[in-house]
């Protein structure tokens, strides 16, 4: 009888470049992010980001007796389960070694960025969805799955400010947003955007930016809005 359900593990050596891991090779096996809130190619399971990126544990089995005991808040939220998937500004905190993370992008990959307590407050959600639902209610759909009843005014590729359950400050993606590039040659690089550049057909817009040194294109769907506080 065929096995239901995809493996626990898959090859280390094969996990995405952009994801954090070390040892590729001389490690074999990684374990897998369940399904949830991030693709399986721009996340890190709990587990591993916890045993092979900020080295608390050991082992899983370590890592599940500190989630057991509640140690572990991803976007305040404890967690049980080392499968979770943790991607792109998911906020990880361990309390009780006052040690908190937001997770960014560095050198080109996926990586927890130590912050305050104060900052852990704050999670950043990009529009990437809005529809109308029943009621002609409007229906906000963020980069992390995550949907919200909110106000129409709000379009894609904005960002709000997440806090507290309510959302504290938006950040409208239009000319002179301070923008994080999440993909691309250019990844992990903050700059100021300038201006949108249609494509025709299906080729995805592109967006003209100025970075610390120079000006430069990339794709318009890999920016992301975020404040004067990110770094």
């Amino acid at each position: 009888m065929a096995k239901k359900g995809g493996s626990p593990h898959y090859l280390r050596i094969r996990s995405p470049s952009n994801l954090p891991i070390a040892g590729k090779k001389e490690e074999m096996w990684l374990l897998s992010s369940a399904p949830g809130p991030h693709a399986k190619n721009s996340s890190i399971s709990l587990g591993v980001l916890m045993r092979d990126v900020l080295k608390v544990v050991a082992t899983v089995r370590e890592c599940k007796k500190i989630l057991g005991a509640k140690q572990v808040l991803v976007n305040g939220v404890a967690q049980k389960e080392t499968k979770l998937p943790i991607g792109l500004m998911d906020v990880i905190a361990l309390p009780s070694a006052g040690k908190y993370y937001r997770m960014g992008i560095r050198a080109f990959r996926l990586q927890p960025v130590e912050i305050t307590a104060e900052e852990a407050k704050k999670q950043f959600l990009k529009v990437v969805k809005k529809h109308t639902i029943a009621g002609g209610k409007v229906c906000i759909t963020f980069h992390n799955g995550r949907n919200l009843i909110a106000d129409n005014d709000l379009k894609v590729g904005d960002t709000v400010i997440f806090s507290d359950k309510k959302i504290l400050k938006v950040l409208k993606f239009k000319s002179g947003a301070r923008c994080l590039v999440v993909s691309g040659k250019h990844a992990g690089d903050i700059a100021q955007f300038e201006s949108l550049i249609e494509r025709t057909g299906s080729m995805d817009a592109e967006a003209k930016l100025k970075g610390a040194n120079s000006e430069f294109v990339t794709v318009a769907k890999y920016l992301f809005a975020v404040d004067e506080t990110f770094n």
